[in-house]
């Protein structure tokens, strides 16, 4: 399989070099090959673009938030759309906890719904990665590293 792009190349070469021989014969072939290579030179560019806007989108900044209850926290830190990892989070989370000898205990690590949120923010379906932590799990985190965000701040 990954051999189809240089195979699908060296065949529309052959049947290039072909129309170009076949045309002093009076073909219309070379016509056709022009044509046809106007339209994969357009179709092309749109798949460049198309990959530029999604390497664009990978290094967009994600901003990281702890959630207790109703209250948003910034951390102020975060990472590039396509570093946001599981490990690249907890490694995050790991720098502001206040013991920085035992590890941080939080249940919403261990949810679904915390590899679902990071899936979505490397699709670009989510701007953020919101931790949502109880008031017990709120205390292993040094208070001086993040700051409470307004309610239309951040949606």
């Amino acid at each position: 399989m990954r051999l189809l792009p240089a195979a699908v190349f060296l065949a529309l070469s052959a049947a290039g070099v072909a129309l170009f021989l076949a045309q002093p014969f009076g073909g219309k072939g070379w016509e056709v090959w022009s044509a046809l290579d106007s339209a994969s030179a357009v179709a092309i560019a749109v798949l460049v673009f198309m990959g530029y806007l999604a390497y664009i989108r990978a290094e967009e900044y994600v901003g990281i938030y702890l959630k207790n209850g109703d209250t948003l926290y910034d951390t102020g830190l975060g990472v590039l759309r396509k570093d946001c990892t599981r490990s690249e989070v907890l490694g995050i989370l790991g720098m502001i906890q206040k013991d920085g000898v035992s590890r941080y205990n939080i249940a919403y690590l261990k949810k679904p719904e915390f590899l679902r949120m990071l899936y979505d923010v490397q699709r670009a379906r989510r701007d953020k990665v919101v931790i949502e932590l109880k008031d017990e799990e709120m205390k292993q985190f040094d208070p001086r590293v993040f700051q409470k965000v307004e309610s239309g701040e951040v949606s």
